[in-house]
């Protein structure tokens, strides 16, 4: 028989790995007792580990199932504030004109042109179908201030070329779709 080691209070909820928030239980133990979680609380988690156990979804369709669902207010703020002045990992860094070409070369080429299997692609496409539509749109009822405005209009207009090929794109642009041609 295969034991698991079940979370009293599940971690996304705020529960540790105390031995006294752990009980031991059996595979289908775990299934229903994610199961009576789920029901109890409505939390996804609960719902993709209950299913998940119970053989009913694979383990990739219970992550695709959480990580697809939009991020609460409450979420988004907690991110937001980890990141903010001096918790933000480049917090009072500055790079010499060196060290940036430095870390622009040893990117160049990367990713680029990444072929995906199409596994990938639907997943990547289940992913994020939705996310941008509607009131899911970060800019859902808002407008531009006026000063937002004119910034993206002017760098619409601006044009810069590439120093090895000639190529000419607007600037905001450029990076975009000019990738063949990286000078080394």
């Amino acid at each position: 028989m295969i034991w698991h080691k079940h979370h009293i209070i599940p971690r996304h909820m705020g529960g540790t790995d105390d031995p006294k928030n752990l009980i031991r239980v059996n595979v289908a133990m775990h299934a229903f007792l994610h199961q009576q979680l789920f029901e109890q609380h409505g939390k996804i988690e609960d719902k993709a580990a209950w299913l998940s156990l119970a053989g009913r979804i694979t383990s990739e369709e219970a992550r695709v199932m959480v990580v697809s669902q939009p991020t609460s207010e409450e979420t988004k703020k907690k991110m937001r504030d980890a990141q903010i002045g001096e918790k933000n990992h480049a917090w009072g860094k500055t790079y010499t004109q060196e060290h940036k070409k430095k870390i622009s070369t040893s990117c160049m080429g990367k990713n680029l042109n990444k072929k995906h299997t199409e596994q990938s692609k639907l997943l990547m496409s289940e992913n994020r179908r939705g996310l941008t539509v509607g009131d899911r749109n970060g800019m859902y009822g808002k407008d531009h201030t006026d000063k937002a405005k004119k910034i993206m209009s002017d760098r619409a207009k601006e044009t810069i070329s590439c120093s090895h090929c000639g190529y000419t794109a607007n600037k905001a642009n450029f990076g975009r779709w000019h990738k063949e041609c990286r000078e080394p």
